[in-house]
Protein backbone atom coordinates (compact mmCIF):
# COMPACT_ATOMS: atom_id res chain seq x y z
CA UNK A 1 0.00 0.00 0.00
CA UNK A 2 1.27 3.61 -0.56
CA UNK A 3 -0.56 6.72 1.21
CA UNK A 4 -0.26 10.05 0.19
CA UNK A 5 -2.29 12.82 2.81
CA UNK A 6 -2.79 15.99 2.44
CA UNK A 7 -4.60 18.64 5.11
CA UNK A 8 -5.70 15.02 7.37
CA UNK A 9 -5.48 16.65 11.12
CA UNK A 10 -2.14 17.91 12.12
CA UNK A 11 -0.55 16.39 8.69
CA UNK A 12 -0.22 19.06 6.05
CA UNK A 13 1.51 16.22 3.90
CA UNK A 14 2.99 13.09 3.28
CA UNK A 15 3.21 10.36 1.48
CA UNK A 16 3.95 6.48 2.93
CA UNK A 17 4.54 3.89 1.18
CA UNK A 18 4.37 0.24 3.16
CA UNK A 19 5.93 -2.65 1.54
CA UNK A 20 6.53 -4.16 4.76
CA UNK A 21 3.88 -6.82 6.44
CA UNK A 22 5.05 -4.87 10.14
CA UNK A 23 4.52 -1.39 10.38
CA UNK A 24 5.11 0.86 13.85
CA UNK A 25 4.25 4.33 14.30
CA UNK A 26 6.31 5.44 17.22
CA UNK A 27 6.31 8.71 18.64
CA UNK A 28 4.90 10.83 21.81
CA UNK A 29 1.51 11.24 22.26
CA UNK A 30 -0.34 14.00 20.45
CA UNK A 31 2.15 13.74 17.58
CA UNK A 32 -0.34 11.76 14.86
CA UNK A 33 0.41 8.14 15.19
CA UNK A 34 -3.01 7.37 15.61
CA UNK A 35 -4.30 10.02 12.73
CA UNK A 36 -2.11 7.96 10.42
CA UNK A 37 -3.63 4.62 10.93
CA UNK A 38 -7.13 6.55 11.27
CA UNK A 39 -6.17 7.46 7.58
CA UNK A 40 -5.23 3.80 6.50
CA UNK A 41 -8.57 2.17 7.84
CA UNK A 42 -10.63 5.24 6.17
CA UNK A 43 -10.09 3.13 3.05
CA UNK A 44 -12.17 0.75 4.13
CA UNK A 45 -15.62 2.22 5.05
CA UNK A 46 -14.85 5.98 4.15
CA UNK A 47 -15.22 6.88 8.15
CA UNK A 48 -13.21 7.02 11.20
CA UNK A 49 -12.79 4.67 13.66
CA UNK A 50 -12.64 7.80 16.35
CA UNK A 51 -15.02 9.93 15.40
CA UNK A 52 -18.51 10.27 13.16
CA UNK A 53 -17.60 14.00 12.42
CA UNK A 54 -15.54 14.35 9.25
CA UNK A 55 -15.43 18.06 9.73
CA UNK A 56 -12.79 17.19 12.84
CA UNK A 57 -10.50 15.36 10.23
CA UNK A 58 -9.64 18.10 8.30
CA UNK A 59 -6.52 20.11 8.98
CA UNK A 60 -7.41 23.35 11.17
CA UNK A 61 -7.54 26.63 8.55
CA UNK A 62 -7.90 23.78 5.89
CA UNK A 63 -11.38 23.89 3.44
CA UNK A 64 -11.03 19.87 2.53
CA UNK A 65 -8.85 17.14 3.11
CA UNK A 66 -7.98 14.34 0.36
CA UNK A 67 -6.55 10.87 0.65
CA UNK A 68 -5.06 9.12 -1.92
CA UNK A 69 -4.54 5.31 -2.00
CA UNK A 70 -2.52 2.68 -3.89
CA UNK A 71 -3.37 -0.75 -3.18
CA UNK A 72 -3.28 -4.44 -3.90
CA UNK A 73 -6.06 -6.77 -3.71
CA UNK A 74 -6.18 -10.15 -3.81
CA UNK A 75 -9.45 -10.55 -6.42
CA UNK A 76 -9.20 -6.90 -7.87
CA UNK A 77 -5.07 -6.55 -8.75
CA UNK A 78 -3.86 -3.27 -8.40
CA UNK A 79 -5.92 -0.26 -7.50
CA UNK A 80 -6.20 3.81 -7.05
CA UNK A 81 -8.50 5.02 -4.63
CA UNK A 82 -9.50 8.77 -3.87
CA UNK A 83 -11.30 10.12 -0.63
CA UNK A 84 -11.95 13.76 -0.44
CA UNK A 85 -14.08 15.12 2.50
CA UNK A 86 -14.99 18.75 3.10
CA UNK A 87 -17.49 20.15 5.37
CA UNK A 88 -20.26 19.77 1.96
CA UNK A 89 -19.72 15.97 1.80
CA UNK A 90 -17.76 13.11 0.50
CA UNK A 91 -16.02 12.22 -2.99
CA UNK A 92 -14.85 8.65 -3.41
CA UNK A 93 -13.29 7.00 -6.70
CA UNK A 94 -11.99 3.90 -7.47
CA UNK A 95 -9.38 3.54 -10.34
CA UNK A 96 -10.94 7.19 -11.44
CA UNK A 97 -14.33 5.99 -11.48
CA UNK A 98 -16.91 8.25 -9.24
CA UNK A 99 -18.49 5.98 -6.32
CA UNK A 100 -21.60 7.33 -5.32
CA UNK A 101 -22.87 4.67 -3.56
CA UNK A 102 -21.08 3.17 -0.07
CA UNK A 103 -23.26 -0.20 -0.91
CA UNK A 104 -21.19 -0.67 -4.45
CA UNK A 105 -17.82 -0.11 -2.54
CA UNK A 106 -18.28 -1.88 1.07
CA UNK A 107 -16.01 -4.73 1.58
CA UNK A 108 -13.44 -4.74 -1.20
CA UNK A 109 -10.44 -3.01 1.22
CA UNK A 110 -11.53 -4.66 4.69
CA UNK A 111 -9.34 -3.77 7.79
CA UNK A 112 -10.23 -4.29 11.50
CA UNK A 113 -9.17 -2.08 14.48
CA UNK A 114 -7.75 -3.36 17.66
CA UNK A 115 -8.06 -0.09 20.35
CA UNK A 116 -7.14 0.25 24.02
CA UNK A 117 -10.67 1.39 24.67
CA UNK A 118 -11.87 -1.62 23.56
CA UNK A 119 -12.43 -2.98 26.82
CA UNK A 120 -16.15 -1.15 26.71
CA UNK A 121 -17.32 -3.95 24.29
CA UNK A 122 -17.12 -5.68 27.99
CA UNK A 123 -17.65 -2.53 30.26
CA UNK A 124 -19.62 -0.37 28.75
CA UNK A 125 -23.35 -0.24 27.41
CA UNK A 126 -25.40 -2.44 24.82
CA UNK A 127 -24.48 0.46 22.00
CA UNK A 128 -20.95 -1.04 21.74
CA UNK A 129 -21.60 -4.32 21.26
CA UNK A 130 -24.24 -3.52 18.53
CA UNK A 131 -21.87 -1.74 16.98
CA UNK A 132 -18.88 -4.65 17.10
CA UNK A 133 -21.58 -6.76 15.23
CA UNK A 134 -23.24 -4.13 12.45
CA UNK A 135 -19.04 -3.20 11.81
CA UNK A 136 -18.36 -7.29 11.14
CA UNK A 137 -21.57 -7.87 9.29
CA UNK A 138 -21.83 -4.59 7.40
CA UNK A 139 -18.62 -4.74 6.03
CA UNK A 140 -18.79 -7.79 4.77
CA UNK A 141 -22.52 -8.55 3.48
CA UNK A 142 -23.92 -5.59 1.45
CA UNK A 143 -27.63 -6.92 2.26
CA UNK A 144 -26.67 -6.91 5.94
CA UNK A 145 -25.72 -3.08 5.15
CA UNK A 146 -28.35 -2.20 3.15
CA UNK A 147 -31.00 -3.37 5.80
CA UNK A 148 -29.26 -1.64 8.94
CA UNK A 149 -29.65 1.69 6.57
CA UNK A 150 -32.98 1.11 6.21
CA UNK A 151 -33.94 -0.18 10.18
CA UNK A 152 -32.39 3.11 11.00
CA UNK A 153 -33.40 5.25 9.00
CA UNK A 154 -37.36 4.32 9.50
CA UNK A 155 -36.31 4.02 12.85
CA UNK A 156 -35.34 8.18 12.51
CA UNK A 157 -38.70 8.46 11.12
CA UNK A 158 -41.27 6.79 13.02
CA UNK A 159 -39.22 8.45 16.25
CA UNK A 160 -39.91 11.77 14.74
CA UNK A 161 -43.65 11.26 14.01
CA UNK A 162 -43.73 10.32 17.79
CA UNK A 163 -42.83 13.60 18.73
CA UNK A 164 -45.14 15.32 16.73
CA UNK A 165 -48.29 16.75 17.78
CA UNK A 166 -50.85 16.04 15.53
CA UNK A 167 -50.09 12.01 15.23
CA UNK A 168 -52.65 9.32 15.51
CA UNK A 169 -52.79 5.55 15.70
CA UNK A 170 -53.98 5.28 12.28
CA UNK A 171 -50.41 7.11 10.94
CA UNK A 172 -48.23 5.03 13.00
CA UNK A 173 -50.00 1.79 12.47
CA UNK A 174 -49.69 2.57 8.92
CA UNK A 175 -45.60 3.28 8.92
CA UNK A 176 -45.47 0.35 11.39
CA UNK A 177 -45.80 -1.65 8.69
CA UNK A 178 -42.31 -0.01 6.75
CA UNK A 179 -40.19 -0.38 9.37
CA UNK A 180 -41.47 -3.71 10.45
CA UNK A 181 -39.59 -5.76 7.39
CA UNK A 182 -36.20 -4.70 7.69
CA UNK A 183 -36.33 -4.88 11.80
CA UNK A 184 -37.71 -8.71 11.07
CA UNK A 185 -34.44 -9.25 8.51
CA UNK A 186 -31.89 -7.51 10.89
CA UNK A 187 -32.89 -9.64 13.43
CA UNK A 188 -32.73 -13.22 11.75
CA UNK A 189 -29.38 -11.80 10.06
CA UNK A 190 -27.98 -11.03 13.17
CA UNK A 191 -28.85 -14.01 14.71
CA UNK A 192 -28.38 -16.20 11.91
CA UNK A 193 -24.53 -14.63 11.71
CA UNK A 194 -23.48 -14.36 15.23
CA UNK A 195 -23.30 -18.40 15.22
CA UNK A 196 -19.71 -18.39 13.09
CA UNK A 197 -18.35 -15.11 14.60
CA UNK A 198 -18.81 -17.12 18.18
CA UNK A 199 -17.28 -20.45 16.72
CA UNK A 200 -14.17 -18.18 15.76
CA UNK A 201 -13.64 -15.70 18.73
CA UNK A 202 -14.39 -19.35 21.27
CA UNK A 203 -10.95 -20.56 19.20
CA UNK A 204 -9.38 -17.59 19.28
CA UNK A 205 -9.62 -17.07 22.75
CA UNK A 206 -8.85 -20.63 23.17
CA UNK A 207 -5.27 -19.71 21.66
CA UNK A 208 -4.68 -16.70 23.99
CA UNK A 209 -5.73 -18.43 26.78
CA UNK A 210 -3.29 -21.25 25.80
CA UNK A 211 -6.47 -23.71 26.18
CA UNK A 212 -6.57 -23.05 29.71
CA UNK A 213 -10.32 -20.92 29.41
CA UNK A 214 -13.58 -20.41 27.51
CA UNK A 215 -15.18 -17.55 25.98
CA UNK A 216 -18.53 -17.00 24.38
CA UNK A 217 -20.45 -14.81 22.43
CA UNK A 218 -24.81 -15.14 22.53
CA UNK A 219 -27.25 -13.06 20.60
CA UNK A 220 -29.78 -11.48 22.92
CA UNK A 221 -32.19 -9.91 20.66
CA UNK A 222 -34.45 -6.90 22.60
CA UNK A 223 -37.58 -8.84 20.81
CA UNK A 224 -37.92 -12.04 19.76
CA UNK A 225 -40.29 -11.71 16.47
CA UNK A 226 -39.92 -14.19 13.14
CA UNK A 227 -41.94 -12.84 10.72
CA UNK A 228 -43.13 -8.96 10.38
CA UNK A 229 -46.67 -9.89 11.82
CA UNK A 230 -45.39 -10.79 15.38
CA UNK A 231 -43.00 -7.32 15.26
CA UNK A 232 -46.06 -5.79 14.26
CA UNK A 233 -48.06 -7.23 17.36
CA UNK A 234 -45.74 -6.03 19.81
CA UNK A 235 -44.81 -2.70 18.22
CA UNK A 236 -49.08 -2.30 18.89
CA UNK A 237 -48.40 -3.52 22.15
CA UNK A 238 -45.78 -0.98 23.05
CA UNK A 239 -47.82 2.12 21.64
CA UNK A 240 -49.02 3.94 24.22
CA UNK A 241 -45.71 3.45 26.02
CA UNK A 242 -43.90 4.94 22.54
CA UNK A 243 -46.03 7.66 22.32
CA UNK A 244 -45.73 8.77 25.75
CA UNK A 245 -41.94 8.88 25.59
CA UNK A 246 -41.79 10.12 22.14
CA UNK A 247 -39.35 7.56 20.82
CA UNK A 248 -39.25 3.77 20.01
CA UNK A 249 -38.85 1.95 23.09
CA UNK A 250 -38.42 -1.84 21.34
CA UNK A 251 -36.78 -3.42 18.61
CA UNK A 252 -33.08 -4.21 17.07
CA UNK A 253 -31.87 -0.99 17.96
CA UNK A 254 -31.54 -2.19 21.41
CA UNK A 255 -30.21 -5.82 20.42
CA UNK A 256 -27.55 -7.02 22.72
CA UNK A 257 -24.46 -9.50 23.16
CA UNK A 258 -23.73 -11.47 25.64
CA UNK A 259 -20.22 -12.07 26.56
CA UNK A 260 -19.18 -14.90 28.76
CA UNK A 261 -15.64 -16.00 30.39
CA UNK A 262 -15.73 -19.84 31.72
CA UNK A 263 -19.68 -19.83 31.46
CA UNK A 264 -20.12 -16.52 33.65
CA UNK A 265 -21.08 -13.01 32.50
CA UNK A 266 -17.20 -11.18 31.41
CA UNK A 267 -18.28 -7.78 33.08
CA UNK A 268 -18.84 -9.49 36.27
CA UNK A 269 -16.13 -12.01 36.54
CA UNK A 270 -13.48 -11.20 34.62
CA UNK A 271 -10.08 -9.82 35.67
CA UNK A 272 -8.88 -7.40 33.40
CA UNK A 273 -6.11 -9.63 32.05
CA UNK A 274 -9.41 -11.91 31.23
CA UNK A 275 -11.08 -9.02 29.55
CA UNK A 276 -8.38 -7.45 27.45
CA UNK A 277 -8.04 -11.42 26.26
CA UNK A 278 -12.28 -11.89 25.13
CA UNK A 279 -12.09 -8.68 23.05
CA UNK A 280 -8.43 -8.97 21.24
CA UNK A 281 -10.58 -12.68 20.32
CA UNK A 282 -13.67 -10.74 19.34
CA UNK A 283 -11.32 -8.61 17.21
CA UNK A 284 -9.61 -11.65 15.85
CA UNK A 285 -13.19 -13.09 15.38
CA UNK A 286 -13.96 -10.29 13.17
CA UNK A 287 -11.12 -10.82 10.87
CA UNK A 288 -11.48 -14.05 10.58
CA UNK A 289 -15.33 -13.89 9.56
CA UNK A 290 -14.36 -11.15 7.07
CA UNK A 291 -12.12 -13.17 5.15
CA UNK A 292 -13.97 -16.47 5.35
CA UNK A 293 -16.91 -14.22 3.99
CA UNK A 294 -15.34 -11.83 1.35
CA UNK A 295 -12.29 -13.76 0.34
CA UNK A 296 -9.51 -10.53 0.74
CA UNK A 297 -7.05 -10.17 3.19
CA UNK A 298 -8.03 -7.73 6.27
CA UNK A 299 -5.16 -5.14 7.40
CA UNK A 300 -4.95 -5.08 10.97
CA UNK A 301 -4.40 -1.95 13.02
CA UNK A 302 -3.37 -1.94 16.22
CA UNK A 303 -3.71 1.66 18.47
CA UNK A 304 -1.48 1.42 21.40
CA UNK A 305 -2.87 -1.83 22.25
CA UNK A 306 0.18 -4.49 21.55
CA UNK A 307 2.56 -3.46 24.68
CA UNK A 308 -0.91 -4.00 27.17
CA UNK A 309 -1.44 -7.59 26.51
CA UNK A 310 0.60 -9.81 29.07
CA UNK A 311 3.20 -12.24 27.46
CA UNK A 312 1.12 -15.33 26.65
CA UNK A 313 -1.78 -13.19 25.49
CA UNK A 314 0.74 -11.52 23.02
CA UNK A 315 2.12 -14.79 21.91
CA UNK A 316 -1.39 -16.16 20.92
CA UNK A 317 -1.74 -12.73 19.02
CA UNK A 318 1.14 -12.90 16.59
CA UNK A 319 0.06 -16.94 16.17
CA UNK A 320 -3.08 -16.29 14.96
CA UNK A 321 -1.83 -13.15 13.14
CA UNK A 322 0.52 -15.34 11.64
CA UNK A 323 2.20 -14.09 8.46
CA UNK A 324 -0.70 -13.44 6.22
CA UNK A 325 -1.68 -10.01 7.56
CA UNK A 326 -0.57 -6.96 7.18
CA UNK A 327 -0.03 -4.84 10.60
CA UNK A 328 0.31 -1.36 11.61
CA UNK A 329 0.56 -0.69 15.15
CA UNK A 330 1.44 2.52 17.23
CA UNK A 331 2.68 3.06 20.50
CA UNK A 332 5.10 5.34 22.46
CA UNK A 333 8.12 2.94 22.66
CA UNK A 334 8.20 -0.48 20.51
CA UNK A 335 6.55 -3.36 21.79
CA UNK A 336 8.57 -6.21 23.92
CA UNK A 337 8.63 -8.65 21.20
CA UNK A 338 10.30 -5.81 18.62
CA UNK A 339 13.09 -8.16 18.78
CA UNK A 340 11.10 -11.35 17.70
CA UNK A 341 8.84 -9.56 15.48
CA UNK A 342 10.65 -7.37 12.38
CA UNK A 343 9.47 -3.80 12.17
CA UNK A 344 9.74 -0.89 9.69
CA UNK A 345 9.56 1.65 12.07
CA UNK A 346 7.66 5.23 11.35
CA UNK A 347 9.08 7.85 13.89
CA UNK A 348 6.41 10.20 14.33
CA UNK A 349 6.90 13.77 15.51
CA UNK A 350 4.44 16.92 14.68
CA UNK A 351 2.39 15.22 11.69
CA UNK A 352 5.97 14.49 10.32
CA UNK A 353 7.27 10.89 9.22
CA UNK A 354 10.79 9.96 8.99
Amino acid sequence: MQLNLEAFRNIASASLKFEHDRQFFLGLNGQGKTNALEAIGMISALRSFRTRDSSALIQHGKEQSGLYYRVEQEQMGNSEVTLKFSNKGKRLELDQNSIRSLGEYIGLFPSVVLASDDLQLIRGGPALRRRFLDEAFASVDKQYYRTLARYQKCLKERNRLLKSNDLDDAVLESFDKTISEPAVELIQMRRRQIGQLNENAKQHYRELSSGKEQASLSYKPDVEANDTSAYLKLLEQSRKRDFRFGSTSIGPHRDDVQLELNGRLAAEFGSEGQQRGLVLAMRLAQITFSEAITGVTPLILADDVLGELDAYRREGFWKAVGGQYQVFATGTTLPPEADSQTWKVWKVNSGEFS
